[in-house]
């Protein structure tokens, strides 16, 4: 019985997950988010961005005397022609003296105000200038308390009914 419940909690997790458009499971590798210029002296942070959707990127730097940004950009996708396709936001940075600075990006629409994706990299920069990014964080999809939720909400439909609700939603 209870591996049955279970089978039925995860099903209703992962359709959850599909109509939100969250990815669940094993998902095929991003294309590479951080990238150079020929010199190394400028880092490009390349996130998968949809503003049609109402989501955009901010983004904080933990130290600006380190690392500076030059340039921020939005590139349509290929179906750029189709309501609601997605594209490509590219942040460029520039350092300005040797040190390390994290960049925390939050994935969001800002009226919901919670970051439905977050990307943290850490930029190092040497004394003559030059980059190197590393990505520290990557937090896709659902977090634990949005999990624990529906299974709570569902435990305690079983633990009253011994039944499975109908017709309700969490």
């Amino acid at each position: 019985m209870f591996r049955k419940w279970l089978v039925r909690i995860m099903s209703f997790i992962m359709y959850i997950c599909s109509v939100l458009g969250i990815p669940f499971g094993q998902q095929p590798a991003p294309p590479e988010m951080i990238s150079y210029d020929d010199t190394k002296t400028t880092a490009i942070i390349s996130l998968e961005s949809n503003p049609t959707a109402g989501y955009d990127w901010t983004y904080e730097i933990s130290d600006q005397k380190v690392i500076t940004i030059i340039g921020d950009k939005y590139i349509k996708g290929n179906s750029s022609n189709t309501v609601g396709s997605s594209g490509t936001r590219q942040v460029s940075f520039r350092g300005l003296a040797a040190g390390s600075a994290i960049i925390t990006f939050n994935y969001l629409r800002s009226w919901e105000g919670e970051p439905v994706r977050t990307v943290v990299i850490k930029i190092t920069v040497t004394s003559d200038k030059t980059l190197t990014a590393k990505e520290i964080d990557n937090n896709v999809g659902l977090n634990s308390s949005d999990i624990n939720e529906v299974v709570d909400y569902y435990n305690a439909a079983y633990a009253a009914t011994n039944d499975p609700p109908k017709g309700k939603k969490p």
